[in-house]
């Protein structure tokens, strides 16, 4: 991951202290860069939390490495978009069934 996006979350997290717990309707409303700050903290807080229950490279990253930040945003976007009903849950479920689904983890 670049020292750029590294920085843009770290930035993000000190000034916006609840991003981590927005709804699908609360990330729906955040700007380009604020949405790729929260889906790069999201996605290290997932990788990280399977890395240090299992000790392995979890699945997920493998998968998300195929992507770049910005198509990872637009994939979950479009999630969002086409599945309104999530709008009111926590984001960060609604990203880790997205990317389990889309990387077949569990199936």
């Amino acid at each position: 991951m670049s020292r750029k996006l590294w920085q843009g979350a770290l930035l993000f997290w000190a000034f916006i202290p609840g991003a981590f717990a927005l709804t699908g309707n609360e990330y729906r409303n955040l700007g380009d860069s604020e949405r790729s700050a929260w889906v790069t903290g999201v996605a290290d807080g997932l990788l990280t939390e399977q890395l240090i229950s299992t000790g392995k490279q979890p699945p997920l990253a493998r998968c998300l490495a195929q992507y770049p930040t910005d198509q990872i945003v637009a994939i979950f976007d479009k999630h969002l978009t086409q599945n309104p009903e999530s709008w009111n849950q926590p984001a960060a479920f609604s990203f880790r069934f997205k990317f389990n689904r889309l990387c077949k983890i569990g199936q």
